[in-house]
């Protein structure tokens, strides 16, 4: 038999790595966002591919792309119910990579250029709890909640190192790839149905 793996390194960007991790325990997802600066033939199944790896390889239901000449406007529901909104615009001014995820009570923004991820969660704030963040005031009487800020630590990786690593390791070790055939093929599906 043959070895294939097919992926884009930006799955093992340690900025998407850490967002996995802060996303393991801070509830269902809701909405995914990603502004990119190039076209998607070239660049766009890069960040398909960081989105599905954050989100663990998600089945697409439907996509739709809404864009226009030097503008795409892509929208993907997958089976899970999560809706991706992604955009790439080829003649911004800035360069930008940037992603965004919204569940119940938080809001995780992942800066591939800068190679951050911050997390922003909505706490309850009552008498007896500290002020850690910013007040929010709902009204005379109601429930004050505060929006606390953190940086979960990012290790410093190589993705393409990561990657090898990860695809030899697999014929090797015989280890499970991390992207099968099928998955590539949904990625590509994906860069396809938006061009």
């Amino acid at each position: 038999g043959r070895f294939i793996m097919s992926c884009s390194s930006m799955r093992y960007a340690g900025e998407c790595m850490s967002a996995k991790s802060e996303l393991l325990s801070l509830g269902k997802l809701e909405l995914v966002t990603a502004v990119g600066k190039k076209d998607w033939m070239k660049y766009g199944v890069h960040m398909i591919e960081a989105i599905f790896s954050i989100l663990d390889d998600p089945r697409p239901m439907k996509v739709t792309n809404a864009g226009k000449e030097k503008q795409s406007v892509v929208s993907i529901e997958f089976e899970n119910g999560c809706v991706a909104n992604l955009t790439a615009n080829r003649v911004a001014l800035s360069n930008v990579r940037k992603i965004d995820i919204f569940q119940k009570n938080c809001y995780i923004l992942i800066d591939l250029l800068n190679k951050t991820t911050t997390v922003n969660t909505i706490e309850s704030l009552t008498q007896n709890t500290q002020n850690k963040g910013i007040l929010i005031n709902t009204g005379l009487g109601k429930q004050h909640y505060q929006i606390v800020q953190s940086e979960p630590l990012i290790q410093p990786i190589n993705a393409i190192k990561a990657e090898l690593d990860c695809f030899h390791s697999s014929i090797i070790d015989k280890t499970p790839i991390a992207v099968s055939l099928l998955d590539a093929e949904s990625a590509l599906f994906i860069a396809q149905e938006i061009e």
